[in-house]
C-alpha cells in the first residue's frame, strides 16, 4: 500500500503521490551545520558540493521505480543504491513493480541497518523497533503526504533518534483531482455500467443528466479539494459548496464558492466528495450523515475508506437512500460485508485499487520534492518539507 499517497487527504480538511551508503556521522550537529566553503567536507562521512568521496554510503528506495537519472544522481553523491533491481532486495523476492509487497519488520531492520537515506515509496512500516536498529539513518524521504497514516513511520521514535522525516505535500493533488472528476462523471452518466452491458451485447441508450449546474459539496478544501473545485466550476459549470476548518476567501471570490457546515453541505449537494486527512476523520460519515443526503446524490471518497462507515454505506446503497458511491481504495472488513458490496451493480458503485495518485507525472513531482529534501539534508540546510522538526 502506498498510503496517502495515501490517503489522498488534504491538510485543510475538517477533522484522506514530482524521484540510495551506510555510516552514522560522529556528530549530528556537525552534519546539520551549513558548509562554509565550496569544497568543504563535513566530518560525517558525507561528501558535499563536489568534494572527493570519503566513504561509500547507502540509500534505500522502496516502492515503484524512480528514474535512472535520479538513481545516477544518488550514485554520483557517493551512495550505494539499494532498490528493486538490487541484489539486496532481489534476495528477499521484492519486485521492482508499481506496488512491491510488504517488507517484514525483520527485512526492514536488515535493509535499514546501514542505510543513511531512505526513500520510502512502498508498502512497509518503519516502526519504532525498525528505526531503533537503523543506527546510521539520517533521513526518511516519504513519497506522499500520509506518512503517519496506519503507522507508516513512527514519528516519535524518529524524532527521539534524530532521524529527519520529510514528505511531498501537494505532489499527487493534480492526479487525484482528475480521478475525482472522472469518477463523478462515470457515476452520473453510468459509464462503467453501460460499457459493461454494451460489451455483453445488452447495452441500451439511457436518458441521464448532465453535471453542469449541479452542486458539488467538497469536504476538505486543501490542495486536492481546491483543484477539484476549480475543475468543477471552470471545466463543468458546477456550483461548489465546501466545508473545512479554514475559510478560503480567495477561492470563494475567484470561483464563487460558498462555505457551510458539514450538515448543510451534505443536504444541499448533488455530489459530495471527501478529501480529508485519514487519521483525524475516521467515521466522519455514518448513518446519520448519509441520511442527510439527497436520495439522488452520489458520495465520492478518495481519501481513506474508513472515513465512511462501511455498514451504513451499504445499507444506504441497498435501500436506495443514496444513488451511488465512488471510492479509491476499499475496506478491510468481514467477508459478509464485501459480499453485500459485490452485489451492488456498477451503476451505483465504483471502486478503484488505490490508484488515483499513481501517475508518471505524480511520481516525478514527488521524487523532485524528495530530492530537494535530500540535497538540503546533505548540505546541512533546513529541509523544505520536514514533518518532525
Amino acid at each position: 500500500m502506498v498510503r496517502s499517497r495515501g490517503s489522498h487527504g488534504d491538510s485543510a480538511a475538517p477533522t484522506s503521490k514530482e524521484d540510495p551508503g551506510f555510516l552514522r556521522p560522529r556528530s549530528v550537529d556537525r552534519l546539520t551545520r551549513p558548509c562554509r566553503r565550496q569544497n568543504e567536507v563535513v566530518d560525517s562521512g558525507y561528501t558535499l558540493r563536489g568534494a572527493e568521496s570519503v566513504r561509500m554510503k547507502r540509500a534505500l528506495i522502496t516502492g515503484p521505480a524512480i528514474s535512472e537519472g535520479r538513481v545516477a544522481e544518488l550514485r554520483n553523491l557517493g551512495f550505494d543504491v539499494i532498490n528493486g533491481t538490487s541484489s539486496a532486495l532481489a534476495a528477499l523476492s521484492v519486485p521492482q513493480s508499481e506496488h512491491s509487497r510488504d517488507l517484514s519488520e525483520t527485512e526492514m531492520i536488515s535493509l535499514l541497518n546501514e542505510t543513511e537515506i531512505y526513500i520510502y515509496g512502498g508498502l512497509e512500516v518503519a516502526s519504532g523497533r525498525v528505526l531503533e536498529h537503523s543506527k546510521n539513518l539520517k533521513l526518511i524521504a516519504f513519497l506522499g503526504t500520509g506518512w503517519s497514516d496506519e503507522g507508516c513511520v513512527d514519528a516519535a521514535a524518529a524524532k527521539s533518534l534524530r532521524i529527519s522525516v520529510a514528505n511531498t505535500p501537494g505532489a499527487n493533488a493534480p492526479s487525484v483531482a482528475e480521478v475525482t472528476m472522472g469518477i463523478l462523471l462515470a457515476l452520473q452518466r453510468q459509464i462503467v455500467e453501460l460499457s459493461n452491458k454494451s460489451k455483453r451485447g445488452t447495452g441500451r441508450p439511457v436518458r441521464l443528466k448532465d453535471i453542469a449546474g449541479k452542486t458539488l459539496g467538497i469536504v476538505g478544501l486543501g490542495q486536492i479539494g481546491s483543484r477539484v473545485a476549480r475543475h468543477a466550476v471552470m471545466g463543468f459549470g458546477m456550483k461548489v459548496i465546501y466545508t473545512g476548518p479554514h475559510e478560503k476567501p480567495q477561492l470563494e471570490n475567484e470561483l464563487g464558492l460558498r462555505r457551510a457546515p458539514l450538515a448543510k453541505v451534505l443536504a444541499e449537494s448533488d455530489f459530495v466528495t471527501l478529501h480529508c486527512p485519514a487519521r483525524s476523520t475516521v467515521g466522519l460519515i455514518g448513518a446519520k450523515e448519509l441520511a442527510l443526503m439527497k436520495p439522488s446524490a452520489f458520495l465520492l471518497n478518495l481519501s481513506s475508506p474508513e472515513i465512511v462507515d462501511g455498514h451504513a454505506l451499504v445499507d444506504a446503497l441497498e435501500s436506495g437512500r443514496l444513488a451511488g458511491a465512488g471510492f479509491d481504495g476499499w475496506y478491510k472488513e468481514p467477508a459478509s460485508l464485501h459480499r453485500r458490496f459485490l452485489a451492488i451493480d456498477d451503476a451505483k458503485l465504483i471502486v478503484l485499487p488505490r490508484t488515483a495518485w499513481l501517475t508518471d507525472d505524480s511520481y516525478d513531482r514527488m521524487t523532485n520534492i524528495a530530492f530537494a529534501n535530500i540535497h538540503a539534508k546533505l548540505n546541512g540546510m533546513p529541509l523544505p518539507n520536514q514533518v518532525n522538526p
